[in-house]
């Protein structure tokens, strides 16, 4: 919404209606959202839209799976519009997304050149990490050792698309001289931490 304006020659609302009027406080409020937000531990946080999206993909299925049979069996009209939206998330094939854990480990003394590098990674590699499916890409460093965890629509796919990239092969050229255990794009060898516990 980029503004709110009546028309002067509707006599039967005297410019504009019951609804456009009370539209007005909350588009005019200095707090309202102005963009996606997503919470992240405990707090509402601003997102992209494909961030949004994604997170919408991930907590809807379990909701709407439980919404409707518990709307039946209770007897409530929840109204014609609200059911066949409902009825129709219920039958919509959402991709979950995945979510997979990596490990690699830094060469001795390298950990500053690291953190430095990825002060600055090109503009056109995330670019092109977002355009293979990449939603988040998180890395923690505990000494020499990296843990990732890397949310996407296709892990394997994704590795297949960025693999023969020349940005992305010249960054993992430069990560080479500083990992002693490298991220591995060949597909061939299965990196991701396995699962012990999710609550």
């Amino acid at each position: 919404m980029t503004g709110i304006r009546g028309d002067k020659d509707d006599v039967s609302a005297a410019g504009s209606s019951a609804q456009g009027n009370d539209a007005r406080p909350p588009h005019d409020d200095p707090d309202r959202v102005r963009g996606p937000l997503v919470r992240r531990d405990g707090e509402l946080r601003a997102a992209s839209w494909q961030e949004a999206f994604a997170e919408v993909a991930r907590r809807l299925p379990p909701i709407v799976t439980h919404a409707v049979p518990d709307l039946d069996r209770a007897g409530v009209d929840a109204g014609r519009c609200r059911r066949r939206m409902l009825t129709h998330l219920m039958r919509q094939p959402i991709s979950p997304m995945m979510r997979v854990a990596l490990h690699t480990r830094l060469k001795p003394g390298a950990e500053a050149a690291y953190e430095e590098a990825h002060r600055s990674v090109p503009e056109a590699l995330t670019d092109a990490i977002r355009a293979a499916g990449v939603h988040s890409w998180t890395i923690w460093r505990s000494g020499p050792d990296l843990f990732h965890v890397i949310e996407c629509d296709d892990y394997r796919g994704m590795l297949a698309e960025l693999e023969r990239l020349p940005v992305n092969l010249a960054w993992q050229a430069r990560m080479a001289e500083l990992l002693e255990v490298v991220h591995d794009y060949s597909g061939e060898v299965d990196a991701e931490l396995p699962v012990v516990w999710r609550l």
